[in-house]
């Protein structure tokens, strides 16, 4: 269905975001590098730990 595709796909960039911003607030707030290198660093964790594992069919799964 594609109305599910988009709204996993909505889901999955909306948990993306989220780690991001606690990464950047909490996870790397006391690390003594630039703003710069915390952002990438963020953003590389937020892009390589978002849930892709639920756009695959269930029935593969099980």
């Amino acid at each position: 269905n594609p109305y599910s595709f988009c709204y996993v796909a909505l889901v999955i960039i909306l948990v993306a975001v989220s780690i991001y911003f606690f990464n950047l607030k909490f996870s790397l707030k006391n690390l003594e590098i630039d703003i710069a290198s915390k952002k990438r660093i963020a953003l590389s964790l937020a892009i390589f730990t978002a849930p892709y594992i639920l756009l695959y069919p269930s029935k593969l799964l099980y």
